[in-house]
């Protein structure tokens, strides 16, 4: 039986914590905000200099992982989960020898986004759809692609592919949660076909701000992901085959996509689906399309190492429904159930991946 993961580490502080608001703008907060209304949305011109006063990377840093929350989260929740996120993640990285090939100075990026709502089917479906404007009509496409640019304008990483350069080099790893994959997979995509309103941003950006920011062109974003980890992903199963597509034929992704589902998660499995026209969110069953460049495996106990054969697909389905079980009077069923050594040992998997 999994073990649930008890640490909260509600001491580490060691990470960088960026605040999306509801038109998907990075926003200024006033030390010590409680909400995120009180925040002052950051011009496009001043994203270089906002970003080098908000990313802390550790001197030699070997990997940084950026995370975006699902639904339900404020501020305050939001900030807790990823302390206990990424505290577990450095204690699995730097304290276990299940990975003692792995580099051992991870630096860590949350990104908050207003994903509060009733737990209802009507609260999920008001929250499906504000993380489609965000990432569609909203700048979160452009602002979360600015932070993977920057990411890459730090990064001294050889451009061969997976050989590290220099001490300044180290891999991107992007992490998301429910309806936090949709920003990443907007910002990822966007290297290759970012939407209208994308499009339109950059071009107001100068010459600077585009060597800052790492923008090849009007049009491009130049950076690189080496892994992708998305847990209980609110997506269609099919639907979403075009970005899903995008994500790894056309993108800067170097590794694969691991998508967990499992049928416990009752948001995925019957809420989506509701609000979805009948078809299950990603989360409940894995995705569907495009099915040429779907693999499946588990996910595996820390005892029982990922394989190459585990990793061999452009998008990897991972079936979690042994683990994410939680039901209960729990809504949502286990659609944040989540919290288990599995799924460090299914993230570590893919980071140990993207060396190989």
């Amino acid at each position: 039986m999994p073990v649930p993961l008890l640490n909260d580490f509600t001491n580490f502080r060691n990470f960088s914590f960026l605040c999306l608001n509801a038109d998907g703008q990075f926003i200024d907060l006033p030390d010590n905000a409680t909400d995120i209304s009180v925040g002052t949305p950051v011009l496009p011109s001043r994203l270089p200099e906002f970003l080098r006063e908000a990313i802390y990377l550790q001197p030699n840093v070997s990997d940084v992982f950026v995370w975006v929350h699902g639904w339900q989260h404020d501020l305050d929740s939001s900030y807790h989960l990823a302390q206990r996120l990424f505290g577990n993640l450095e204690a699995a990285i730097t304290k276990s020898n299940l990975y003692d090939t792995l580099g051992t100075i991870p630096s860590f990026v949350a990104v908050h986004w207003p994903s509060k709502s009733a737990t209802t089917p009507r609260g999920y479906e008001i929250i499906r759809d504000r993380a489609a404007k965000m990432t569609t009509k909203g700048d979160a496409e452009f602002f979360l692609a600015s932070l993977l640019g920057y990411l890459n304008k730090k990064n001294k990483r050889s451009r061969s592919g997976k050989v590290l350069r220099s001490a300044d080099g180290y891999y991107v790893h992007c992490l998301g949660h429910s309806f936090g994959c949709r920003f990443l997979t907007a910002a990822i995509r966007a290297a290759a076909n970012p939407v209208a309103r994308t499009q339109s941003l950059l071009q107001t950006l100068g010459p600077p701000g585009r060597r800052t920011l790492s923008v090849r062109s009007e049009r491009l974003f130049e950076f690189t992901v080496d892994s992708i980890c998305f847990l209980q992903m609110a997506a269609p199963c099919s639907a979403f085959s075009d970005n899903l597509t995008l994500l790894v034929d056309e993108s800067p992704v170097r590794g694969p996509v691991a998508l967990t589902y499992s049928i416990h998660d009752r948001a995925n499995c019957l809420w989506h689906a509701r609000a979805e026209a009948g078809e299950r969110g990603i989360g409940c069953q894995g995705a569907t399309e495009p099915a040429q460049f779907i693999g499946q495996t588990v996910l595996k106990s820390p005892s029982e190492p990922y394989s190459e054969e585990d990793f061999l697909s452009l998008i990897i389905n991972v079936d979690a429904s042994a683990v994410y079980t939680k039901k209960g009077f729990r809504f949502e069923g286990a659609h944040s159930d989540i919290w288990y050594e599995e799924t460090l040992h299914l993230i570590l998997g893919l980071v140990k991946h993207s060396r190989l």
